[in-house]
């Protein structure tokens, strides 16, 4: 009858599959399902109580490399679908109805992405660790207190703790043995075991334990370069390290520590002349492990020096930043001057609680302290050096300077170079215009956005034109705090889960033009119900009520401006610093700068950074940054160290039961 085959019969087929092969403890590689919403309703409607989805693989690739290699195919497969015009339509397939269940996926945390556009062997290796155990290592010179973590971090993470000590010593006593027969012949000799046996032991045990994602922490290994070669050669391709855990402290405090304990434990070692050899060895074959590992990313830093109870803080924040599924999102909410008032601050609390949106802080700013500190011009200064600095310093890539052309029939570098563009301070002089008169000029015309934060429009007096870039600003920033009521903040916290940072923007917050927001957004509902909330006229573009941080990295910024704060006091920022950012780095990114070659993903992007990763949540972020830096270099791993309050915070809603927060829910708000 030409119709499509109904999905539940396709789930059912997949059911009967399962069950022929092996229902119970049963493992199943689904390829090329589901492809749709449809196709995952019809999954959950059948199976989704019965079946645990571990996760998705996406095979991640650029559309320039699959039509190379399908146009490479249809040349001996026969395939009618292997042509130019058909790829194209497959191509716009899958944007429309699979890409949506890739993003459901990666929503709830069950997203693995493989950069697809490499070799197999490269993919291969990635495709080969989802399915493998995960690694910690967790290493520190002699009396760190490396032994006092690893018995706290197995039973808060899942980790089995395996000791490369302890495994040599049990083989040994292991009776019939061959391998420890081969281990107390090398000790007999006065030779060291070699490392292939050691990562023999750690591979038997995790097999034994559960090999298939199991978890383990690795505590004193590798101990040199000779150790973690071996562990490469035989394991490297096997197993996924998320993490290397450095304690580090100063030898004096180690010396001191292994001294006192020497007192009561009995052991050989503890004493000065052998201590000393030990550090030796450890500067001279561990450290350049460190090394390794922070070429590679791995590496985490905590300050070993601080107390155990302030060591155990940091270790956590460190492992859930490292091993949680999801990062959570703070953004800053700013409500504006013209919208200040007790209705508004109350329906704004309440809808964003209704939608799954914690309020973490808030606070006020009066107009003479936002004006003491230039808090305009800090809080919108892209808009605001746009609308003041020469235009020939605008970073317009080819996409803007393509929309230029198509909007006013001359390219972005001949207007330049003739004077035809020129900023919204610039314009006051050469049309002769107040930047009153000029802000309501550009509001009769249409603006053409060349990137974020830069638009453009025509304007004319007398005989003089000009492309006018930001005319609404100076005026802008002139009313923008109308009374003295000044404005409030919101710092807000959010889960990729319930909300990615475009959905936040689009349908929490609402589109920047209130008139076209969703009307079930915030700034929708301010729209519809402006006189009922105490406003005094209508929201427009320019003063819509309402500011939202666009992106991560633009929310960190926009939170120590309003909230305060130091940069390591931050969740995100100290994640950030403790993966290898350089704080001067990080400092140098929150101030928007042009960059070239950041990679979200396959897809590679250049220009202000808040552009580039606009959007972004914090994972996605994370993510890129550390990719950005380690193919840039200098890598610099900050020492995490607990907050002054001694308690630190994971950038993650930890598991359990939520924290006790009370917020009052207005019946007729929500």
């Amino acid at each position: 009858e030409g119709k499509l085959v109904p999905v539940e019969i396709t789930v059912k087929l997949l059911k009967k599959a399962m069950e022929r092969q092996g229902w119970e403890g049963g493992k199943y590689l689904i390829d090329g399902f589901p492809r749709s919403f449809e196709n995952l309703d019809g999954w959950n409607s059948v199976l989704g109580g019965a079946v645990r989805v571990r996760f998705c693989i996406f095979f991640d690739s650029s559309e320039a490399v699959m039509t190379e290699r399908l146009l490479e195919r249809g040349k001996t497969s026969g395939r009618v679908d292997d042509n130019i015009e058909s790829i194209k339509k497959r191509f716009r397939t899958f944007q429309e109805e699979s890409k949506p269940v890739v993003d459901r996926f990666n929503a709830e945390g069950k997203l693995r992405r493989i950069n697809s556009d490499r070799n197999k062997e490269e993919v291969w290796s990635d495709v080969r660790k989802l399915f493998a155990p995960s690694v910690i290592f967790i290493l520190g010179g002699p009396g760190c207190g490396k032994g006092t973590q690893c018995g706290r971090i197995g039973p808060a993470f899942g980790y089995h703790h395996l000791s490369a000590g302890d495994l040599l010593r049990a083989e040994r006593k292991r009776p019939g043995s061959e391998i420890g027969e081969l281990i107390e012949n090398y000790i007999r000799e006065g030779k060291l075991v070699p490392v292939d046996i050691t990562v023999q032991l750690l591979q038997k045990a995790m097999e034994e334990r559960g090999w298939e994602g199991g978890k383990y922490l690795i505590d004193g290994f590798p101990r040199s370069i000779e150790n973690l070669e071996g562990w490469d050669r035989i394991l490297g391709s096997k197993v996924e390290v998320k993490v290397a855990l450095f304690l580090k402290c100063a030898e004096e405090i180690l010396e001191e520590r292994l001294l006192e304990r020497g007192k009561t434990s009995g052991r050989s070692d503890d004493n000065l002349e052998t201590i000393r050899k030990r550090f030796a060895t450890f500067r001279d074959e561990s450290m350049p492990v460190l090394d390794r590992f922070a070429a590679s990313g791995l590496l985490r830093q905590i300050n070993g020096e601080q107390s155990t109870e302030q060591v155990w803080s940091c270790t956590q924040e460190v492992l859930s930043n490292a091993l949680a599924p999801h990062l959570d999102n703070q953004a800053v909410i700013i409500v504006k001057p013209h919208a200040q008032n007790a209705d508004m601050h109350r329906f704004v609390q309440s809808h964003l609680t209704a939608h799954g949106v914690a309020v973490l802080r808030k606070g006020k700013v009066s107009e003479q302290e936002a004006t003491e500190r230039g808090l305009f011009n800090e809080q919108y200064f892209q808009i605001m050096t746009y609308a003041e600095k020469h235009p020939t310093a605008y970073p317009v890539l080819p996409a803007g300077q393509d929309v230029f052309q198509k909007a006013f029939g001359v390219s972005w570098v001949d207007a330049l170079g003739k004077g035809d563009v020129v900023s919204a301070s610039q314009a006051l002089a050469k049309l002769g215009m107040s930047s009153q008169e000029i802000c309501e000029a550009w509001n009769s015309t249409e603006p053409v956005k060349l990137s974020p934060s830069l638009y453009v429009s025509p304007m004319e007096k007398g005989s003089v034109k000009a492309l006018v870039v930001n005319g609404f600003a100076l005026h802008w920033r002139e009313t923008f705090f109308s009374g003295p009521s000044g404005l409030s903040w919101f710092v807000v916290s959010f889960s990729p889960s319930r909300h990615t940072w475009e959905a936040f923007r689009r349908d929490v917050l609402g589109n920047t033009d209130p008139s076209t927001a969703s009307k079930e957004s915030l700034r929708g509902q301010v729209y519809e119900h402006w006189k009922a909330l105490g406003m005094q006229e209508q929201p427009t573009t320019t003063n819509n009520c309402l500011h939202g941080s666009a992106g991560a990295l633009e929310g960190l910024r926009e939170r120590l401006l309003w909230a305060g704060g130091k940069l390591q006091e931050d969740p995100f920022a100290r994640m950030l610093l403790a993966s290898g950012v350089p704080r001067q780095t990080l400092e140098a990114w929150l101030r928007n700068p042009d960059v070239e070659g950041w990679r979200i993903g396959i897809e590679e992007r250049s220009g202000p950074l808040f552009s580039v990763t606009e959007n972004s949540d914090s994972e996605t972020f994370r993510d890129s940054a550390l990719r950005f830096q380690l193919e840039k270099g200098g890598s610099d791993y900050w020492c995490v160290e607990a907050k002054a309050s001694g308690v630190t915070q994971p950038s993650v809603t930890p598991s359990g039961p939520t924290p006790d927060k009370m917020t009052i829910l207005h019946f007729n708000d929500v």
